[in-house]
């Protein structure tokens, strides 16, 4: 935000955050105590030709 790092190097640091919350490191939310699960979607009405779904 103050631009004092390169797209790369912000890049680089979600990276490596994925990496160690795969590896088991608990995100902020766990750390916290949240345990709250919300899987949302949202159906589409097809626009395209009939044959696609």
């Amino acid at each position: 935000m103050e631009g004092s790092k390169t797209v790369k190097q912000v890049g680089d640091e979600i990276f490596e955050l994925i990496v160690r919350v795969g590896n088991g490191e608990q995100t902020k939310s766990e750390q916290m105590g949240h345990q709250e699960f919300l899987l949302t979607y949202k159906t589409f009405d097809s626009i395209g030709p009939a044959c696609l779904k």
